[in-house]
């Protein structure tokens, strides 16, 4: 567009970036299949078709913008309609409105009201921006986790639940991050007058013997996909299903081939490998996964080794692979686990794991 415009032609502006609406609005756990980006409400809201570097001449070019809506994963009215609303309201409003005018947090009173008038319509909109976030950081020296909740709309009366207690407007109001040191479950929702708003978030954080130890690499992970580092396989914040959230590492072309240093000798019984398969952008279950223990971190034995054949898969899927096995005393393990040799469209196969967990 922005090209377009210097060229003197007219434009109605329409960026990937914030106008493509077969995009995900909220966290793909919870929505329906779409394509694997994100474009939450807010995002929306921010577009502006006219530039800012654009000059007074371009400017003059550019006569609006649009939504699109690709509909390889829709298949009914009320589907489409989930992925239109409210994503069309934030985009009238910045369109239609002089840019001084444009406010957030204004908007998201009103379009709470402009819900209620959906609901009388029977619209299938979407209930996205009220469904709660989590933004977790773990303290590789204590082992502590500290969970941050928030939602879309700003000054949202967020409510949560430790263990597997109900959650219900009575639960516990949250106003400052949540500490977490053991194993347990998180439930949290957003409520206005007494009324659950949207979808639960539900977070299982479990602590397992590798947490926050050593880990080391036969095979560098991909820079596009570092998730948070060396230490991202066993800090048990766990991905979701959408490959760019941050949390899962990734392989092209070789296996990931992990050695964890428990530091110390340790009773195991069980690894338990997370992966991602998002087959249309070219990530794939692994075929074939193996643990190998030693107490010398030299001399390895095998103990457990599963396999996988492929299979079609169109969408986004998570797999927990468990790898069980005879108890055993062991200060290292070596995971090895290796990518689909072959690809239906051929080439190499993504492979992205989020944590390797060891009982």
């Amino acid at each position: 567009g922005w090209e377009a415009t210097k060229a003197g032609h007219d434009v109605i502006m329409t960026p990937v970036s914030h106008m493509y609406f077969d995009y995900y609005q909220g966290s793909p756990d919870h929505e329906p299949v779409a394509f694997n980006a994100f474009l939450p409400l807010e995002k929306v809201y921010e577009f502006n078709p006219v530039v800012d570097s654009m000059s007074v001449e371009q400017k003059k070019h550019v006569l609006g913008g649009q939504a699109n809506l690709w509909s390889e994963y829709i298949s009914t009215e009320a589907h489409s309609e989930y992925m239109l609303f409210p994503r069309l309201t934030a985009l009238a409003e910045v369109i239609w409105s002089p840019k001084e005018k444009i406010d957030w947090e204004n908007y998201t009173h009103r379009v709470r009201k402009m819900m209620q008038r959906f609901d009388v319509m029977e619209i299938n909109y979407a209930k996205s921006a009220f469904a709660v976030q989590q933004e977790s950081t773990i303290d590789l020296e204590t082992g502590e986790i500290t969970v941050a909740l928030h939602s879309e709309f700003p000054d949202t009366e967020i409510r949560y639940v430790l263990g597997e207690a109900e959650l219900t407007p009575e639960a516990a109001l949250y106003q400052t991050p949540l500490k977490i040191d053991s194993t347990t479950r998180v439930k949290a929702a957003v409520f206005e007058n007494g009324k659950q708003m949207g979808d639960t978030m539900n977070k299982f954080f479990d602590f397992h013997q590798a947490v926050a130890k050593s880990v080391t690499y036969k095979f560098e992970y991909s820079a596009s996909y570092p998730s948070t580092g060396e230490t991202a396989l066993v800090d048990v914040l766990r991905g979701s299903k959408y490959f760019k959230d941050g949390r899962w590492q990734g392989w092209i072309n070789n296996p990931a081939v992990v050695t964890i240093d428990l530091q110390e000798l340790k009773e195991v019984q069980q690894v338990v490998v997370g992966t991602l398969e998002e087959q249309g952008t070219g990530i794939y279950f692994p075929e074939e996964l193996k643990v190998e223990v030693s107490q010398d971190g030299t001399n390895f034995q095998q103990v457990a080794v599963t396999t996988r054949d492929y299979q079609t898969n169109p969408g986004a899927k998570i797999e927990n692979f468990k790898l069980d096995f005879k108890k055993q005393q062991a200060q290292y393990l070596r995971v090895t686990i290796k990518p689909l040799s072959e690809t239906p469209k051929g080439g190499g196969a993504w492979l992205f794991v989020d944590e390797i967990l060891v009982n």
